[in-house]
């Protein structure tokens, strides 16, 4: 198998266990999530900061367990999850 095509597999089996994890924090949160709109990016897509009910941060979460990963040009748009963004990437 060559390495493209090994790293195309990778990347997919990583999507589907973020995709999990994504499911079982919202399950935790009672399937309810608060989003605060903070801007958009260059494509005019939101940027939001994603809280459960227990005020978990979702981006910090999944960050920290190397299912997501940390973009710096967006921490001005998250000014309350800086902090915990940025200790996640670290802690990766």
């Amino acid at each position: 198998m060559q390495l493209k095509q090994r790293l195309d597999i990778n990347l997919l089996v990583l999507a589907g266990t973020a995709r999990d994890r994504l499911s079982q924090l919202l399950q935790q949160g009672g399937m309810q999530v608060q989003l605060t709109l903070t801007g958009q990016d260059r494509y005019q897509r939101p940027i939001a900061e994603a809280r459960l009910t227990n005020g978990t941060l979702v981006q910090g979460v999944m960050v920290r367990e190397g299912l997501a990963t940390f973009q710096p040009q967006y921490i001005r748009s998250c000014p309350n999850a800086a902090t915990e963004l940025q200790s996640a990437a670290a802690g990766q």
